[in-house]
């Protein structure tokens, strides 16, 4: 909790300086950490209104290496398009 807090903080600023059309986010903890209770694991495609920009989530680099279905490589692979 006290990583992601002093990381967060970080993180806030940055994106609030850059204005970003599109915010990626790579893993269940970061969806967590970064959506709080608007997080839900059926859904991939979000809406910020703090950011004003759409945010997906799609699975971790790191599982994708470890053996992942060929439908997360699939996902994967579209959101980057």
């Amino acid at each position: 909790d006290e990583e992601s807090w002093c990381c967060s903080i970080h993180t806030e600023t940055q994106l609030t300086k850059v204005k970003p059309k599109v915010i990626l986010l790579l893993g269940g903890i970061a969806d967590e950490q970064f959506l709080g209770k608007q997080h839900r694991k059926d859904r991939m495609v979000y809406w910020s209104d703090a950011y004003k920009c759409k945010v997906i989530c799609i699975a971790h680099p790191s599982y994708l290496l470890r053996g992942a279905p060929k439908s997360a490589w699939t996902e994967f692979d579209a959101v980057l398009r």
